[in-house]
């Protein structure tokens, strides 16, 4: 039985790994280096963040065998489930699963002889459900939270060079198992994690886009909404989307309270401009944020949001 004070966010996640799959068993370990970089300048964030009873308990499981799928019909039964629940209407179905890396990242490898060699494993088990879904006719999300939280939480002790190899090896261990599935009916969704607290220390998104372009999907979904990445639409101005890719700009934001907020010397700061030149092949959408007299036009590139509206030293 589910712990009933248990955080809901990795249990189909977790669920889905070791009942989906052989290879993965009961570790009795918490998740491999999961921490946020440097939560220590954050008052209370570490209390915030991994006090609460569910994540203390969280546990996942590890990998202590050879890899392969243990129930073939999951997969197909989701994707016929949805194809019923879409039948007669004008809905445009997806199923989003997780890409390998992510799964590296999360469930500890007690197997195989290196990191690359457990990466291509998953990849090979998964390549299923990808293909499964894709013939049911419906879009496959790929969610790769490896590619963008993972430099802060799990690879915070890398040097930006030495993350960016890793992150590549997760780019091209995904592409190998989505060989046989047309871009087109795929997407990618890129993020730095759905917790609250500050992400002052998120991989900037112009240090990985190019390594996200090297990804099959044509399609990108990232965050697009929020303090601390609403800036980055500017990357665009001097960076191409490549021949085929389109953007998804997410515009609904669930996790601002205490957020760091970017701020350009002019004391404004953009959301998205999406209809900017570079930006015509994703979804129109605009919006401003200033920041309040309490923080000066010239101050720092970045200053600290408030969780309390009253407080806030800057707004949407």
């Amino acid at each position: 039985m589910k712990d009933p004070q248990e955080r809901p966010d990795l249990l189909p996640f977790r669920d889905r790994v070791s009942q989906g799959f052989i290879g993965w068993g009961p570790s009795g370990a918490r998740p491999r280096g999961v921490v946020i970089q440097q939560a220590d300048r954050v008052p209370h964030l570490d209390k915030r963040v991994f006090g609460d009873p569910g994540r203390s308990r969280r546990k996942t499981p590890a990998c202590n065998g050879p890899i392969s799928v243990r129930d073939a019909d999951a997969a197909r039964t989701d994707a016929d489930n949805l194809n019923a629940a879409v039948k007669g209407t004008a809905a445009e179905p997806f199923i989003s699963a997780a890409s390998p890396g992510v799964i590296s990242l999360f469930f500890r490898n007690d197997h195989y002889k290196d990191q690359e060699a457990y990466l291509y494993a998953i990849a090979e088990a998964m390549r299923h459900e990808y293909e499964t879904v894709a013939k049911a006719g419906i879009i496959l999300q790929i969610d790769c939270p490896d590619l963008g939280m993972g430099r802060h939480i799990q690879y915070a002790d890398l040097s930006l060079a030495e993350f960016r190899k890793r992150a590549r090896m997760h780019v091209e261990a995904l592409n190998h198992a989505l060989a046989n599935i047309p871009a087109e009916q795929l997407r990618i969704h890129l993020c730095w994690g759905n917790y609250e607290g500050p992400h002052h220390c998120d991989v900037p998104l112009a240090d990985i886009i190019d390594i996200v372009f090297l990804a099959k999907p044509h399609a990108i979904s990232l965050e697009a909404a929020n303090p601390r990445h609403a800036h980055e639409w500017q990357l665009f101005e001097r960076v191409r989307l490549p021949e085929g890719k389109v953007v998804i700009p997410g515009v609904i934001e669930s996790k601002s309270n205490g957020e760091v907020v970017s701020v350009r010397k002019d004391g404004t700061g953009c959301a998205v401009a999406s209809k900017h030149a570079s930006l015509e092949n994703s979804t129109p959408y605009f919006r401003r944020f200033k920041t309040t007299s309490a923080v000066p036009a010239a101050a720092a590139d970045t200053v600290y949001l408030s969780s309390s509206p009253e407080s806030a030293n800057g707004r949407f």
